[in-house]
């Protein structure tokens, strides 16, 4: 098995038993015992499949996370054990949240948290969210106040024209013609993009059951690249499947709000995305692995000032493939959610990477709990960072909600 498929293995583990930690928290009350017996056997499952991933793992990094996905496996499986014996016990309110994102606006954890990062309204900020020019803003309490933070919203992102629409179309659109301007339109369907410098702007691209991606620039050459900018890209409620709802290299990608697809971003060579919204889905059929931006290969990406707000069960904010990305820019974005946040390349060897002033969801609250096990969905479940800590990656000015640095290896 390829360290690329092993990594993506044990990553889609892990998010099958935060899966199985919400299926713990929902057997309150009636049928318990069925469903924790349901549970059981899916825990016994999955850690097999871990028992697996560590037989085939090829480096330390592996057969670390190979280990944790054991153990965590094993805990599950104590919980379940526990719970059959004592049938008349209730699940406690601080256990894993809710499985079912928010279709549309930022999530509040479900069950209620402790911890004091929970928004208090999940409405966006009118306040414009201007662009960070240095490190992120020294306040706390971020992800309640996006625009106060300076980061982009629903307010800042994706068309905000009035009135109707310059054109409706559908189906799978292809543009050919360089120079193209694709303005103020909404399309359900795919736009197929094969020529240089073409854009797409102020317009809403609603994905359909029967589409793969909203935006392929796959054809497009890296002397023109696409511009998108002050659009919506995005998937019905319950829909995420595809590879992204935009995908490919050489694009350019301002102000997008994408929610509700498997993967908002598939980034190729020659891309980048600034000021943007993106959240990657899980809630669909079949077997969605939800990232914000996954990255199968690719060099000379830029990923800035974005809010990348996953609302767990997810895979990551942000997954690299571990060997076949180089020459990367990651700074002054906010990033949660996820079995691990960020999973940087484990052979960065390349070229460069850098990654600075982003602001990361705590692992942990300020008294050392866990705050995934404290029903906060935007917490990661196993750790802010994956594969970080290689001296061949620049890291620099990250912090947490907390204003505490976050090294490497992530605050945990």
């Amino acid at each position: 098995m390829s360290t690329a498929a092993i990594r993506r293995a044990i990553a889609a583990s892990i998010a099958a038993g935060l899966l199985t930690l919400a299926a713990i928290a929902s057997t309150a009350g009636a049928s318990g015992a069925d469903a924790g017996l349901a549970g059981l056997e899916l825990a016994r499952v999955q850690q097999a499949n871990c028992q697996v991933l560590l037989a085939g793992a090829t480096s330390s990094g592996q057969r670390n996370r190979a280990n944790a996905c054991i153990a965590d496996q094993q805990v599950i499986i104590d919980r379940l054990t526990a719970a059959s014996a004592s049938p008349s016990s209730s699940p406690s309110a601080t256990q894993a949240p809710s499985s079912s994102p928010s279709t549309s606006t930022p999530q509040s954890p479900s069950p209620s948290p402790t911890s004091s990062l929970v928004p208090t309204s999940s409405s966006p900020v009118p306040t414009p969210s201007p662009t960070l020019t240095g490190p992120p803003a020294l306040q706390t309490n971020c992800w309640a106040q996006l625009a106060a933070c300076g980061y982009p919203d629903r307010a800042t992102t994706g068309r905000h024209l009035t009135g109707g629409f310059a054109a409706t179309t559908s189906g799978d659109l292809h543009i050919f013609t360089a120079g193209t301007v694709i303005d103020n339109r909404l399309h359900t369907g795919a736009i197929y993009v094969h020529a240089a410098n073409v854009t797409i702007r102020n317009s809403v691209i609603n994905l359909t059951s029967t589409v793969p991606w909203g935006i392929n620039t796959e054809a497009v050459p890296a002397s023109g690249p696409t511009i998108i900018v002050d659009t919506d890209v995005t998937c019905a409620a319950g829909q995420a499947h595809g590879v992204g709802a935009i995908t490919g290299p050489n694009f350019r990608a301002t102000r997008i709000w994408s929610v509700n697809c498997e993967n908002a971003l598939e980034m190729g060579n020659n891309s980048q995305v600034v000021d943007s919204y993106l959240r990657g889905s899980e809630n669909g059929p079949g077997d969605p692995h939800g990232d914000g931006i996954q990255a199968q290969s690719g060099s000379n990406i830029v990923i800035r000032h974005n809010t990348l707000l996953q609302g767990n069960p997810m895979t990551s904010a942000i997954i690299t493939n571990p060997t076949l990305n180089s020459h990367w820019l990651v700074e002054n974005n906010i990033m949660g959610g996820g079995a691990y946040t960020f999973y940087c390349p484990e052979d960065p060897a390349q070229g460069d990477f850098v990654v600075r002033n982003n602001r990361f969801y705590p692992y942990k609250n300020a008294t050392g709990q866990k705050l995934y096990e404290l029903g906060d969905n935007h917490a990661p479940a196993y750790g802010q960072t994956d594969e970080c800590s290689d001296s061949r990656i620049t890291w620099t000015g990250n912090i947490d909600e907390y204003l505490r640095t976050v090294p490497a290896g992530g605050l945990n």
